[in-house]
Protein backbone atom coordinates (compact mmCIF):
# COMPACT_ATOMS: atom_id res chain seq x y z
CA UNK A 1 0.00 0.00 0.00
CA UNK A 2 3.00 2.27 0.54
CA UNK A 3 4.24 1.95 -2.68
CA UNK A 4 0.76 2.77 -4.07
CA UNK A 5 0.65 5.67 -2.65
CA UNK A 6 3.44 7.09 -3.57
CA UNK A 7 2.90 5.97 -7.17
CA UNK A 8 -0.30 7.73 -6.59
CA UNK A 9 1.42 11.07 -5.87
CA UNK A 10 3.73 10.34 -8.35
CA UNK A 11 1.21 10.41 -11.36
CA UNK A 12 1.00 13.94 -10.48
CA UNK A 13 4.51 14.93 -10.53
CA UNK A 14 4.42 15.47 -14.50
CA UNK A 15 5.38 18.91 -13.99
CA UNK A 16 7.81 18.82 -11.40
CA UNK A 17 11.11 18.39 -13.23
CA UNK A 18 9.73 21.43 -15.31
CA UNK A 19 9.01 23.80 -12.64
CA UNK A 20 11.22 22.03 -9.98
CA UNK A 21 14.58 24.15 -10.36
CA UNK A 22 13.71 27.24 -12.32
CA UNK A 23 10.57 29.38 -11.52
CA UNK A 24 11.27 32.54 -14.23
CA UNK A 25 9.01 34.35 -15.00
CA UNK A 26 7.54 34.21 -18.39
CA UNK A 27 9.31 37.19 -21.42
CA UNK A 28 11.96 37.34 -18.90
CA UNK A 29 16.07 36.33 -19.68
CA UNK A 30 18.08 34.92 -16.88
CA UNK A 31 20.32 36.20 -14.81
CA UNK A 32 20.01 40.43 -15.02
CA UNK A 33 16.20 39.97 -16.37
CA UNK A 34 14.72 37.37 -13.63
CA UNK A 35 11.88 37.52 -11.56
CA UNK A 36 10.97 36.45 -8.25
CA UNK A 37 10.01 32.31 -7.98
CA UNK A 38 6.78 31.57 -7.31
CA UNK A 39 5.34 31.40 -3.02
CA UNK A 40 6.73 28.94 -1.35
CA UNK A 41 3.82 26.28 -0.26
CA UNK A 42 2.70 27.12 2.76
CA UNK A 43 1.52 24.50 5.77
CA UNK A 44 3.46 22.44 8.13
CA UNK A 45 5.88 20.32 7.07
CA UNK A 46 4.85 16.73 5.92
CA UNK A 47 5.16 14.35 9.52
CA UNK A 48 7.43 11.25 9.16
CA UNK A 49 5.72 7.77 8.97
CA UNK A 50 5.01 6.52 12.20
CA UNK A 51 6.92 3.80 13.81
CA UNK A 52 6.43 0.05 12.90
CA UNK A 53 2.95 -1.11 15.00
CA UNK A 54 4.39 -2.76 18.58
CA UNK A 55 3.88 -7.08 19.07
CA UNK A 56 0.55 -7.62 21.12
CA UNK A 57 0.88 -8.55 24.67
CA UNK A 58 1.54 -12.12 25.60
CA UNK A 59 -2.30 -13.47 27.42
CA UNK A 60 -2.07 -15.31 30.72
CA UNK A 61 -2.64 -18.90 30.56
CA UNK A 62 -5.53 -19.86 32.74
CA UNK A 63 -4.36 -22.45 35.30
CA UNK A 64 -6.62 -25.39 36.12
CA UNK A 65 -8.59 -25.19 39.03
CA UNK A 66 -7.42 -27.35 42.46
CA UNK A 67 -9.53 -30.48 42.54
CA UNK A 68 -10.04 -32.74 46.03
CA UNK A 69 -9.01 -35.90 46.47
CA UNK A 70 -11.19 -38.21 48.37
CA UNK A 71 -9.58 -39.98 51.81
CA UNK A 72 -10.58 -42.75 53.93
CA UNK A 73 -12.39 -40.02 56.32
CA UNK A 74 -14.54 -38.95 53.61
CA UNK A 75 -15.20 -42.60 52.69
CA UNK A 76 -16.50 -42.83 56.70
CA UNK A 77 -18.67 -39.73 56.04
CA UNK A 78 -15.79 -37.25 57.88
CA UNK A 79 -15.67 -34.80 54.27
CA UNK A 80 -13.55 -34.53 51.90
CA UNK A 81 -9.59 -33.43 52.04
CA UNK A 82 -7.71 -31.24 50.00
CA UNK A 83 -4.12 -33.57 49.09
CA UNK A 84 -1.12 -31.62 50.32
CA UNK A 85 0.72 -30.05 47.25
CA UNK A 86 4.21 -30.54 47.17
CA UNK A 87 7.40 -27.74 46.92
CA UNK A 88 8.46 -26.64 44.28
CA UNK A 89 11.98 -27.93 43.61
CA UNK A 90 14.43 -24.83 43.14
CA UNK A 91 15.91 -25.51 39.60
CA UNK A 92 18.83 -22.83 39.70
CA UNK A 93 17.87 -21.60 36.37
CA UNK A 94 16.17 -17.97 36.40
CA UNK A 95 13.97 -17.08 33.30
CA UNK A 96 15.35 -14.63 30.86
CA UNK A 97 13.16 -11.42 31.29
CA UNK A 98 11.48 -10.30 27.75
CA UNK A 99 13.41 -6.98 26.65
CA UNK A 100 11.89 -4.49 24.23
CA UNK A 101 13.82 -4.47 20.70
CA UNK A 102 15.29 -1.45 20.02
CA UNK A 103 13.38 1.21 17.98
CA UNK A 104 14.78 2.92 15.00
CA UNK A 105 15.20 6.80 15.54
CA UNK A 106 13.20 8.66 12.81
CA UNK A 107 14.85 11.76 11.46
CA UNK A 108 14.15 15.20 11.90
CA UNK A 109 13.25 17.47 9.39
CA UNK A 110 15.85 19.54 7.35
CA UNK A 111 16.74 22.39 7.89
CA UNK A 112 19.98 22.82 6.66
CA UNK A 113 22.13 21.57 3.50
CA UNK A 114 25.41 21.00 2.85
CA UNK A 115 28.36 20.70 0.20
CA UNK A 116 31.73 20.98 1.11
CA UNK A 117 34.19 20.50 -1.69
CA UNK A 118 37.22 21.53 -3.36
CA UNK A 119 35.17 22.35 -6.22
CA UNK A 120 31.95 23.60 -5.03
CA UNK A 121 30.68 25.30 -1.36
CA UNK A 122 27.01 25.37 -0.35
CA UNK A 123 25.58 26.20 2.73
CA UNK A 124 21.96 26.71 2.54
CA UNK A 125 18.80 27.37 4.35
CA UNK A 126 16.06 24.58 3.78
CA UNK A 127 12.83 25.56 2.89
CA UNK A 128 9.70 22.89 3.01
CA UNK A 129 7.74 23.06 -0.18
CA UNK A 130 5.04 21.12 -1.71
CA UNK A 131 3.26 21.78 -5.06
CA UNK A 132 3.45 24.86 -6.88
CA UNK A 133 0.19 27.15 -6.97
CA UNK A 134 -2.23 25.53 -9.40
CA UNK A 135 -0.43 22.88 -9.99
CA UNK A 136 1.14 19.77 -9.22
CA UNK A 137 4.82 20.61 -10.27
CA UNK A 138 7.21 20.80 -7.41
CA UNK A 139 7.23 24.64 -5.61
CA UNK A 140 10.70 26.28 -5.61
CA UNK A 141 12.88 27.96 -3.17
CA UNK A 142 11.19 31.14 -1.99
CA UNK A 143 14.54 32.87 -1.41
CA UNK A 144 17.76 32.39 -4.27
CA UNK A 145 20.17 31.44 -1.93
CA UNK A 146 18.29 28.57 -0.28
CA UNK A 147 17.18 25.12 -1.13
CA UNK A 148 13.90 23.48 -1.32
CA UNK A 149 12.49 20.06 0.16
CA UNK A 150 9.14 18.39 -1.28
CA UNK A 151 7.86 17.60 1.87
CA UNK A 152 5.13 15.82 0.43
CA UNK A 153 7.71 13.36 -0.22
CA UNK A 154 10.58 11.32 1.68
CA UNK A 155 12.40 12.45 4.59
CA UNK A 156 16.09 12.76 4.05
CA UNK A 157 17.66 9.52 5.35
CA UNK A 158 14.58 7.83 5.44
CA UNK A 159 14.01 4.51 2.89
CA UNK A 160 12.77 6.51 -0.63
CA UNK A 161 14.18 9.18 -2.74
CA UNK A 162 14.21 12.53 -1.15
CA UNK A 163 14.22 15.90 -3.12
CA UNK A 164 15.69 19.06 -3.00
CA UNK A 165 15.96 21.69 -5.51
CA UNK A 166 17.63 24.67 -5.88
CA UNK A 167 17.75 27.87 -8.20
CA UNK A 168 20.73 27.75 -10.87
CA UNK A 169 20.81 31.61 -11.12
CA UNK A 170 18.70 34.80 -10.07
CA UNK A 171 17.80 38.37 -11.07
CA UNK A 172 21.12 39.34 -9.85
CA UNK A 173 23.49 36.82 -10.85
CA UNK A 174 24.22 32.89 -9.70
CA UNK A 175 21.91 31.54 -7.41
CA UNK A 176 22.75 28.24 -4.88
CA UNK A 177 23.22 25.79 -7.20
CA UNK A 178 24.86 27.62 -10.10
CA UNK A 179 28.22 25.55 -9.81
CA UNK A 180 26.41 22.13 -9.16
CA UNK A 181 27.42 20.85 -12.05
CA UNK A 182 30.98 20.77 -10.67
CA UNK A 183 29.92 18.26 -8.25
CA UNK A 184 31.98 14.62 -8.74
CA UNK A 185 31.09 10.60 -8.23
CA UNK A 186 31.80 10.03 -4.32
CA UNK A 187 31.83 13.66 -3.07
CA UNK A 188 29.66 14.20 -0.17
CA UNK A 189 26.78 15.99 0.35
CA UNK A 190 24.99 16.61 3.92
CA UNK A 191 21.26 17.42 5.60
CA UNK A 192 21.01 18.46 8.81
CA UNK A 193 18.26 18.12 10.48
CA UNK A 194 15.46 19.76 12.93
CA UNK A 195 17.56 17.61 15.60
CA UNK A 196 20.95 19.01 15.03
CA UNK A 197 21.58 15.60 13.44
CA UNK A 198 24.35 15.82 10.15
CA UNK A 199 23.27 12.83 7.81
CA UNK A 200 26.02 12.83 5.05
CA UNK A 201 25.24 11.41 1.04
CA UNK A 202 27.39 10.05 -1.06
CA UNK A 203 27.20 11.04 -5.25
CA UNK A 204 26.60 8.05 -7.61
CA UNK A 205 25.98 9.58 -10.60
CA UNK A 206 24.62 12.90 -12.40
CA UNK A 207 22.54 13.20 -15.12
CA UNK A 208 20.89 15.85 -17.70
CA UNK A 209 17.77 15.18 -18.70
CA UNK A 210 15.46 17.06 -21.27
CA UNK A 211 11.80 18.10 -19.36
CA UNK A 212 10.08 15.43 -20.99
CA UNK A 213 12.69 12.65 -20.81
CA UNK A 214 13.27 13.04 -16.76
CA UNK A 215 12.60 9.28 -15.06
CA UNK A 216 10.00 10.89 -12.07
CA UNK A 217 10.29 7.25 -10.50
CA UNK A 218 13.91 7.26 -10.16
CA UNK A 219 13.99 10.91 -8.76
CA UNK A 220 10.65 10.85 -6.45
CA UNK A 221 9.56 7.37 -6.24
CA UNK A 222 9.90 4.77 -3.18
CA UNK A 223 12.82 2.64 -2.92
CA UNK A 224 14.24 -0.18 -0.44
CA UNK A 225 17.45 2.44 0.13
CA UNK A 226 17.64 5.88 1.58
CA UNK A 227 18.37 8.50 -1.32
CA UNK A 228 18.84 12.42 -1.56
CA UNK A 229 18.56 13.65 -4.85
CA UNK A 230 19.49 17.06 -6.10
CA UNK A 231 17.79 19.14 -8.86
CA UNK A 232 18.65 22.46 -10.76
CA UNK A 233 18.30 24.36 -13.69
CA UNK A 234 20.61 23.11 -17.04
CA UNK A 235 20.97 23.82 -20.86
CA UNK A 236 19.32 26.66 -22.94
CA UNK A 237 17.02 28.94 -21.71
CA UNK A 238 13.96 29.33 -23.50
CA UNK A 239 12.12 33.05 -23.85
CA UNK A 240 8.88 31.55 -25.04
CA UNK A 241 8.31 28.80 -22.65
CA UNK A 242 10.54 30.96 -20.09
CA UNK A 243 12.11 28.22 -18.85
CA UNK A 244 15.36 26.21 -19.42
CA UNK A 245 14.77 22.99 -21.80
CA UNK A 246 16.88 20.73 -19.22
CA UNK A 247 17.85 19.91 -15.93
CA UNK A 248 20.16 18.56 -14.17
CA UNK A 249 19.80 15.66 -11.47
CA UNK A 250 22.43 14.44 -9.05
CA UNK A 251 21.72 10.91 -7.39
CA UNK A 252 23.02 10.19 -3.73
CA UNK A 253 22.72 7.75 -1.83
CA UNK A 254 22.90 7.51 2.40
CA UNK A 255 26.47 7.26 4.30
CA UNK A 256 26.16 3.52 6.39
Amino acid sequence: MRYLRHSAILLFLILAIVVGACGQDAGKAPSSAKSTPTTVAQGEPAAAPTDAPTMPAATAVPTQAPTTIPTKEAARGGGAKSAPTAAAEPTGEVEPEATTAPVAQKPGLPVRFLINTPKLKVDAAVEHVAYAPNSRAMDVPKKWENVAWFKPGYVPGMKGNSVIAGHLDSRTGPAVFADLEKIEIDDIVSVIDTKGKKTDFRVMKKQVYFDADAPLLDIFGPTEEAHLNLITCEGEFNQDTDRYDRKLVVFTEKVA
